[in-house]
């Protein structure tokens, strides 16, 4: 994407839609938001309050500067709230720019791919200002994008950061590292462990030294969190609730509500093997893909979409899909309009805009369990397992057929 006029249409598509959600209702909503906490993290982390250490922090290391920088926009909730958006436009800018790189890699349309993602915060509305889930999404698509310019070592360390932002982006490494152990031999994919091992060491080591035990405790705040209402674990729970007369528990649980039933147990573990096959599948289509398709756009196709749906997969088949997580799923819709896509950039625009719609307007609806806030995430859950069967059908495709003589 070097047109100029291009450039500046992508620009301004990300400054409006940002500016959007300041200014222009519904996107400008604030009838729920995190900007209180995280400008209260903020006061303590630039008061000399260290996470983990001084301070309670759920999050991984890296994000603890993103947390403090709109500080510089200065103090005060307002300002605090305008420096925090300012920096999700600037991520947004640079996720449009290396969107626009994947889809010029992959045979897709560059412009196309960055004024979706430059868009994203039309179909999110105010959550894509008052979360810092952009910044990881951006060292995803950095990784990926190094990945496919033959840099392995530097693949690693963006996905690295990416996992010290917000630790989701660990779940495509097993599919780059497949894909680059088939693509291009041993030594790449042990650069790619080298890069991503020694950045989250380094990061991890930083927040063992500042306190070993706060660190611990927030790892154990996000393993110990049981199927939050918004969850597709919770909404199976629901509707078997619904079909036995045996709705299931709802209490308040870290910061948000859960869902407790008797078939808790089972599901989870449903979900996790779910997780698991997909995990495998995704990493088993992308490496046949890059051995058989030479130097078709194909191979470097599967990659992008197996990476890609791996995300919106442990969005979808976790205990927790925090209205942010939809964030994820921009790359994804971007990419599919990008690779004229259709069904795919369905599945996944509709799973971000249902999530809008719930999410600040019946989110409290939800909390108590009202049918139909219920019956509206169970059809953005619904819209997000479509995208991931088609995002897995699709990498799938890719994969060359085995030929063994009749």
């Amino acid at each position: 994407m070097r047109d100029a006029g291009a450039v500046l249409a992508v620009l301004l598509v990300a400054v409006a839609a940002g500016l959007a959600t300041f200014l222009v209702a519904p996107w400008s909503s604030n009838d729920v938001t995190d900007i209180g906490t995280r400008e209260s993290q903020a006061r303590a982390l630039t008061g000399g309050s260290l996470p983990y250490r001084g301070m309670a922090f759920e999050y991984p290391p890296l994000a603890a500067p993103l947390i403090a920088a709109p500080t510089l926009a200065g103090t005060g909730p307002e300002r605090y709230e305008i420096g925090f958006g300012v920096m999700t436009i600037v991520f947004g800018l640079i996720a449009a720019v290396l969107a626009a790189g994947l889809a010029s890699q992959t045979a897709g349309s560059p412009l196309v791919a960055a004024l979706a993602l430059a868009a994203g915060p039309l179909l999110l509305g105010p959550i894509t200002r008052t979360q810092f889930d952009i910044a990881a999404v951006t060292a995803l698509l950095a990784a990926l994008l190094l990945a496919l310019r033959r840099h392995p070592a530097a693949a690693g360390a963006a996905l690295g950061i990416g996992v010290a932002i917000k630790v989701f982006p660990v779940v495509a490494a097993p599919v780059l590292l497949a894909w680059l152990a088939a693509r291009l031999g041993r030594a790449a994919v042990l650069r790619g462990i080298l890069g991503l091992g020694v950045t989250v060491a380094l990061v991890v080591g930083f927040a063992l030294a500042l306190s070993p035990s706060g660190f611990e405790q927030a790892i154990e705040y996000q393993l110990d969190r049981p199927a939050q209402i918004e969850s597709a674990q919770a909404s199976v729970l629901l509707a078997v609730g619904v079909i036995e007369g045996r709705p299931p528990v709802l209490e308040p649980s870290r910061a948000s509500v859960a869902v407790i039933a008797d078939e808790s147990v089972a599901v989870g573990i449903g979900f996790a093997l779910l997780l698991i096959s997909l995990l495998a599948l995704l990493s088993l289509g992308a490496a046949r893909a890059a051995k058989g398709l030479g130097e078709a756009h194909g191979v470097d196709r599967a990659l992008v979409l197996a990476a890609l749906t791996m995300v919106a997969g442990f969005a979808l088949l976790g205990r927790v899909i925090s209205p942010q997580y939809a964030i994820w799923v921009l790359p994804l819709l971007a990419m599919a309009l990008a690779w004229r896509q259709w069904a795919l950039a369905a599945a996944a625009g509709a799973a971000c805009v249902l999530t809008f719609v719930e999410f600040p307007f019946h989110y409290v609806a939800l909390t108590g369990a009202d049918p139909f806030a219920t019956w509206l995430v169970g059809l953005r859950n619904l819209a997000l397992a479509v995208a991931v069967a088609l995002g897995l059908l699709g990498v799938a495709a890719l994969s060359p057929r085995d030929r063994r003589p009749r």
